[in-house]
């Protein structure tokens, strides 16, 4: 023990020796302190310790201060969240770097591929040759969709939030969708919420899951079917976006795939664009569900915070 520190003695964890620099500190008790063992136990760190006498000196820690099983447990709960978060932007930081590579590889001989095939269409060619010519076309156009579709899904999602009025963004977009090549023939109606269903979100990015929702639900209904748009609000907090089809439902093992990269049930799918649109939604913070059913068809709601 240092020669300035006060010693503490006996199994009641009472001072029993002082140095004298102490005295001046407690004027009330006097300075005989430095020279005799204090009277009565005092506990401001060290209580008696009853199980083990022979460590009087063991410091106490307040109830406060001591951190609960439960909140070590959440602490670490969290560390392994942002190591978890932190990876995954590595890892599409890197897939970036080389789809970003690969389709640059790809998109410069298809693109002399496709000025090709443009100017064949332009001659005069038998009928067996055209099919097969618009067959190359057809396929070519689908690569250049993948291409596209493997940029977005490596591309991180950045987002330019502002205030947005979900019926307003519907309504905005209601004629591209009614007009577009999947819909013809096919009914689009929207149902508004009577009141504004506001969020926080970025409107363009918005737009792209409504597109690609619509895209699919029209595509699994026959011409003259209804495809739905429903907005609302739910439990105060939550603005929702909800897209209806009532065609073939989709099978059970099918459902828990649907958002997996390059899993489709299309011929000409990529199997991106519910993986885009998942991403797109958890960066806003928000959720998407498909449900599917014989009796009701198939509804994919997308859920987002309101905004405060």
């Amino acid at each position: 023990m240092m020669k300035n520190s006060t010693q503490l003695s006996g199994s009641s964890g009472a001072l029993a020796i002082a140095n004298p620099s102490l005295a001046p500190m407690l004027p009330s008790i006097g300075r005989d302190l430095a020279a005799s063992p204090f009277p009565n136990p005092v506990y401001p760190f060290f209580p008696p310790n009853q199980s083990s006498p022979r460590s009087p000196t063991r410091r106490w820690r307040p109830q406060r201060e001591q951190a609960s099983s439960a909140e070590v447990a959440n602490y670490a709960a969290e560390v392994r969240s942002l190591r978890q978060q932190l990876a995954e932007k590595e890892h599409l930081a890197a897939i970036g770097t080389l789809a970003a590579s690969i389709v640059h590889e790809i998109r410069n001989p298809l693109t002399t591929v496709g000025m090709w095939l443009d100017y064949c269409q332009s001659q005069n060619l038998p009928e067996p040759a055209q099919q097969r010519l618009a067959l190359a076309v057809e396929d070519g156009d689908r690569l250049q969709r993948l291409l596209d579709q493997i940029l977005l899904y490596a591309k991180p999602q950045t987002l330019h939030r502002q205030a947005v009025d979900l019926n307003q963004l519907v309504a905005e977009s209601l004629a591209t969708l009614q007009h577009s090549p999947v819909a013809l023939n096919r009914r689009v109606e929207f149902w508004p919420s009577r009141t504004p269903v506001m969020t926080t979100a970025d409107p363009d990015k918005l737009k792209q899951v409504l597109i690609n929702l619509v895209t699919n639900a029209c595509e699994a209904v026959s011409e003259g079917d209804r495809v739905h748009i429903s907005v609302s609000s739910r439990w105060g907090d939550r603005s929702c976006l909800q897209v209806h089809n009532g065609g073939r439902p989709i099978e059970p093992e099918q459902l828990a795939k649907l958002t997996e990269p390059f899993f489709t049930t299309k011929a000409t799918g990529t199997g991106l664009g519910l993986e885009i649109v998942q991403q797109i939604i958890n960066a806003h913070a928000g959720s998407l569900k498909i449900e599917s059913a014989a009796t009701a068809g198939t509804t994919v709601t997308v859920t987002l915070p309101s905004q405060r």
